[in-house]
């Protein structure tokens, strides 16, 4: 495969809306590679045919939590950085207190 082959390759798999984790694992095997080997057709195949799998099942609670968040974001109702950081660090000073007495 020629390089513009290749190039011409990864352009139409993006344009046919590549996931973020296929771009990733994409660019993870081209780091891995020596910089003198040459990128094959099947590189960019294994690369963008993989499927983007969780690690279990969502329970029916965490797939109703995302949705509201999805809402959540689109009525504008986030939280700014310093605000999620608050809150995550006074959800979490407890389990902090627990660990450090143990």
């Amino acid at each position: 495969m020629t390089r513009t082959e290749a190039i011409a390759t990864i352009i139409k798999t993006l344009e046919a809306g590549a996931a973020d984790v296929e771009l990733e694992v994409f660019a993870e095997q081209l780091s891995e590679r020596a910089t003198n080997q040459p990128v094959s057709v099947g590189d960019v195949v294994r690369a963008f045919a993989t499927d983007s799998v969780l690690p279990r099942v969502l329970s029916a609670r965490e797939l109703e939590l995302i949705e509201q968040s999805k809402e959540d974001f689109k009525a504008g109702r986030t939280y700014s950085l310093p605000e999620a950081r608050a809150i995550t660090d006074a959800y979490l000073a407890p389990l902090g207190a627990l660990k450090s007495t143990t």
